[in-house]
């Protein structure tokens, strides 16, 4: 138990931040045939939740911010 205590204790306020991409296939127009969004990827240590951001793309037309899966 003491370990698992101390570990408790190391993982407070932690994160791992991950960057990615994905793909977006774009049926509507003949002039693009995907679309290429960036988001970041953060892991929370302490409670193994995750959190998704798409960063905003001016003028983009999309949706974009905060996901939480």
């Amino acid at each position: 138990m003491r370990l698992a205590a101390g570990v408790a204790r190391v993982c407070v306020a932690q994160v791992l931040r991950f960057y990615g991409w994905l793909k977006q296939t774009v049926h509507e127009s003949q002039l693009e045939h995907y679309r290429v969004r960036h988001v970041k990827l953060y892991y929370y240590l302490e409670d193994d939740s995750i959190e998704i951001i798409e960063p905003h793309v001016r003028d983009s037309g999309m949706p974009q911010g905060h996901s939480c899966p």
